[in-house]
């Protein structure tokens, strides 16, 4: 991992996608910048996908109390690319586990409002957004298993 001026850390292999962003287009640089944003969560939308190529992804300064998140732009094929912003902690821990760059194909499915095991301080249960993450075919926070590879010698519940 690299470490921004800003002191933002960077996944590692990402260093080279400074380099790509002097060769955009003012036309490209044009598109990212007025991407419009997929609210899915803010609208409530349980179900509300987006599938398309990774543009350009980078990290929004934090300000005032809201942290620093991922923006992973997306060409979804229509005139205008639209932003995805990462700032519930599902969705950005699965982005940085992904760690989509630009080319790759991706989906982001919005699962809806999910309620947590644990309590708030009046005793209600937390609730938290659920996202599904599928990069290049690769869906985030799924191992696969096999079981032709089972010993039968691990923890495995069944």
């Amino acid at each position: 991992m690299s470490t921004t001026p800003r002191g933002i850390m960077e996944p590692a292999g990402r260093e080279s996608e400074k380099k790509e962003e002097l060769m955009l287009s003012t036309e490209e640089k044009i598109l990212i910048r007025t991407a419009k944003p997929w609210l899915a969560a803010k609208e409530k939308n349980t179900g509300d996908t987006i599938t398309g190529k990774v543009v350009y992804v980078h990290i929004r300064p934090g300000q005032g109390e809201f942290k620093a998140y991922p923006v992973v732009t997306i060409n979804t094929g229509v005139e205008r690319y639209t932003a995805v912003h990462c700032f519930h902690e599902l969705l950005k821990k699965a982005m940085f586990d992904a760690k989509p760059g630009p080319g790759d194909d991706i989906t982001v499915m919005f699962e809806g409002e999910m309620e947590s095991k644990n309590l708030d301080k009046d005793g209600k249960p937390r609730t938290y957004y659920s996202y599904v993450v599928i990069v290049n075919g690769q869906v985030m926070g799924m191992e696969e298993f096999s079981f032709a590879d089972n010993t039968g010698n691990d923890d495995m519940p069944f």
